[in-house]
């Protein structure tokens, strides 16, 4: 009896250390699973079934899971800080975004719309250029040899592959002599010139009042005679206005208002309608 006392006590002791071991067990393993999901967000459970599964390292040793370990374990220690706004941030950061871009895409619109603009004004600038700048060639043909008696003039352009660009030069050839520039010219014949070219673009479109100051003051007696034969054609259309000190000038107006001084600092105004007095 004292034997089968003995034996009972030894196992007794015995199953209270395997119980005692097992509890250690359960709490390691307890510890083991708690520090699993705290790093890994994974439960022990889920870790076997991923193994069962050919999921994790089995072909791999303690020594290169260890290493693997420390790997990761290193570079989860080197992530900084998490930026908490960072979701709120971007939010603002895209709505701005978005309407610099709707900026952006209005103004890119903008600029190509009034690019086509510009194109169309040029193209429309240009075409009435050209027209009217041949049309001014064609009347200085039939003005220029009235106030000449003879000769020829032409507008050309320097650069005629670019009309929107291009200069103009006024090219005079008087009778009797060579091709020139206007300013190659005497100062009658610069006078007479511009006078040519000045009735060229008035007989284009006439207005209804023609006002000249002394506009005859360089041209002698041959040159004041042909010029207002040619004021005679304009007047046929538009009411002319003249200043001048020209006696045959004034030969040829139908109404001269003078401004006369009969007492000091007091002006008078006298005038005389030649048409009249002709009639009469």
């Amino acid at each position: 009896m004292a034997t089968l006392r003995s034996r009972r006590e030894e196992n007794l002791e015995k199953l209270r250390l395997l119980e005692l071991e097992l509890s250690q067990k359960r709490l390691k393993q307890e510890a083991i699973a708690s520090r699993l999901q705290e790093r890994y967000q994974q439960s022990l459970e889920e870790f076997r079934q991923a193994l069962a599964a050919g999921e994790g390292p089995m072909d791999l040793g303690i020594g290169e899971i260890e290493a693997e370990l420390a790997r990761c374990q290193s570079k989860v220690a080197q992530f900084q800080d998490v930026n908490l706004g960072a979701i709120k941030e971007y939010e603002q950061l895209k709505t701005r975004y978005d309407f610099l871009s709707a900026q952006r895409d209005d103004l890119n619109q903008a600029l190509e719309d009034l690019q086509k603009v510009i194109r169309k004004i040029n193209r429309v600038t240009q075409d009435r250029f050209l027209e009217t700048f041949h049309a001014v060639n064609e009347k200085l043909t039939e003005v220029f040899p009235r106030l000449f008696e003879g000769g020829t003039a032409q507008l050309v352009l320097t650069d005629p592959d670019d009309p929107l660009e291009t200069g103009v030069e006024f090219m005079i050839h008087p009778p009797g002599k060579k091709l020139t520039r206007m300013s190659l010219l005497s100062g009658g014949e610069k006078a007479l010139s511009a006078i040519a070219f000045i009735f060229s673009i008035f007989l284009l479109k006439p207005t209804s009042f023609c006002l000249l100051d002394e506009i005859d003051a360089p041209l002698d007696e041959a040159n004041v005679t042909r010029f207002n034969n040619l004021l005679r054609i304009i007047g046929e259309n538009s009411q002319i206005i003249m200043i001048t000190h020209n006696k045959r000038s004034m030969e040829f107006a139908d109404t001269l208002f003078g401004i006369t001084m009969e007492q000091k600092g007091i002006s008078k105004v006298v005038s005389v309608n030649l048409a009249r007095a002709t009639t009469n």
